[in-house]
């Protein structure tokens, strides 16, 4: 029960650190924006780390949210990439953490379109528009199918979609 509550309370500050990062960002603030989310991924480790050793993972829902925690961990790091300016790096790590997503989570999880739409705003940072343009349509395609579950809320991916929707209009 202890660690129930510890994992969600890590979660919770997790999404919390990542919203605050996400306000920040949108402020100008890249740096103080990298701390919130360093902080974030900081928690999610730790999440995982409870996950993995609150014993059984052999069943689904365990292994599903281990691996959720990992995607969402390494999606992060490539977040941080992106902001700080290191385009090429954040583009291998977003390739490498959708091939996971989709192995682990499948293609249908709204991970996986929040992954590619941030692959379009890294293709938009890097002043190539049609690349953006054609993967920020398809994460919106994605989220608009997406069910919201888990950490995944309706506003959440609402969201998502009305900040890649505002990009690649800018990519037009």
């Amino acid at each position: 029960m202890a660690q129930a509550n510890s994992l969600r309370r890590h979660l919770f500050d997790a999404r919390y650190k990542r919203r605050i990062g996400d306000a920040i960002r949108r402020r100008g603030n890249r740096c103080a924006a990298a701390q919130h989310y360093l902080a974030a991924n900081t928690l999610l480790g730790i999440s995982a780390r409870i996950l993995s050793a609150s014993g059984d993972t052999s069943n689904g829902q365990s292994r599903n949210a281990l691996s959720e925690l990992g995607v969402w961990q390494i999606n992060s790091e490539a977040e941080l990439l992106r902001q700080w300016g290191r385009l090429a790096d954040a583009l291998v790590l977003y390739r490498r953490v959708y091939s996971d997503a989709v192995e682990h989570l499948g293609v249908e999880h709204p991970m996986c379109a929040i992954i590619v739409g941030n692959q379009g705003l890294c293709f938009l940072a890097n002043k190539e528009p049609g690349l953006a343009r054609r993967y920020l349509e398809r994460a919106v395609q994605m989220l608009k199918s997406a069910v919201p579950h888990s950490v995944y809320t309706t506003e959440l991916l609402e969201g998502a979609v009305s900040e890649f929707n505002e990009a690649r209009d800018r990519a037009a």
